[in-house]
């Protein structure tokens, strides 16, 4: 999620006006059609957040969604294309507000916003803020039903296992965290915690990151310090993954509010206490951009011509090269 997250947060300033929204072939349009057909036909959702102005909606469309592979992959699912478009300086009504709602529930970043949903609409089981090729699109569709599977799973073993016990609570605390029940999540990892306060059975990164994403934005400089510093005790060397994830949230809230120095501090920092990770063209790539943005250009320019050498023809590698371009032109 963090990776597309990132793309959406560095492409979505480029977007441009396109052509009006019209839902591909095989898809519902509105949020109330979609829910029906899913459950009389015993079928997951798949909703597909869209703008007119969204040129990443029109190119998954009509590249994605009409390949072969896709189509059969998609058949185990009932799909909806709902329009979020609001003509400017006007308030959302009708299947606009509806939609619009409905991606602030599931906590949209961006436009084209993916989700897969269990029968019933209750249960998140995939998320996607970007576009996607054919290949990784279907690749994200058997995450999806691999999570149903394992949350149906999950709720056999809930039934007779030990609530209060360390096993419950971790399973429960990765299950609801993986399904974006973000409150029963946080209760859990505040339990594991409480269960284990000395890390004897090194589940506590996780822990702190699930607590850590539901610190307020405002108080990543106070509570939000105090949780990166356990996580760097307890994943020093980013064997978890949670190391890496912290820190990049942490430098994105910082690049969004436009507080690109502390952006810049949080990237090199992580870089020191990892090197491995500038080999990763998403956290290299914002280390560039956030240096473009606080006026460094020479650093920038290096930065952005390492991150692109990593995958030159990725999307991200293509975009960034636009920037690259773009910073290498005269000043006025």
């Amino acid at each position: 999620m963090r990776l597309a997250i990132l793309f959406v947060v560095l492409v979505g300033a480029g977007m441009l006006a396109v052509a009006s929204v019209k839902a591909p072939a095989g898809f519902f349009s509105t949020w109330a059609e979609v829910q029906t057909a899913a459950q009389a036909n015993h079928k997951l959702i798949f909703l597909h957040f869209t703008t007119d102005w969204c040129p990443w909606c029109r190119k998954i469309e009509t590249e994605t969604y009409t390949d072969a592979r896709v189509k059969a992959a998609l058949a185990d699912f009932a799909k909806a294309s709902l329009d979020c478009t609001v003509p400017p300086e006007q308030e959302p009504t009708g299947e606009a507000k509806i939609n619009l709602e409905l991606y602030a529930k599931l906590e949209g970043e961006g436009f084209p916003f993916l989700v897969m949903l269990s029968e019933d609409g209750t249960v998140v089981l995939n998320t996607i803020s970007s576009y996607l090729p054919p290949a990784q699109f279907i690749g994200e569709l058997v995450v999806a039903k691999a999570t149903m599977k394992d949350y149906r799973a999950f709720q056999d073993y809930a039934k007779t296992a030990d609530q209060q016990g360390y096993e419950y609570t971790l399973r429960a605390m990765k299950m609801m965290a993986r399904v974006s029940q973000h409150a029963q999540s946080i209760t859990l990892a505040r339990r594991l915690r409480a269960l284990d306060p000395q890390n004897s059975k090194g589940d506590a990164a996780e822990a702190c990151w699930i607590l850590l994403q539901a610190i307020p934005v405002d108080q990543w400089d106070t509570d939000g310090k105090a949780v990166l510093g356990d996580i760097k005790r307890f994943d020093a060397h980013n064997e978890k993954g949670v190391l890496e994830e912290a820190f990049i949230t942490s430098a994105l809230n910082s690049y969004s509010a436009h507080n690109d120095a502390q952006a810049i501090a949080t990237l090199k920092a992580l870089f020191g206490m990892n090197p491995t990770l500038q080999n990763r063209q998403d956290d290299y790539g914002l280390l560039g951009v956030a240096q473009a943005a606080s006026g460094d250009k020479a650093a920038a320019i290096a930065t952005l011509k390492k991150a692109i050498a990593m995958a030159p023809n990725s999307p991200r590698g293509k975009w960034l090269k636009a920037r690259l371009d773009e910073l290498k032109q005269p000043t006025k």
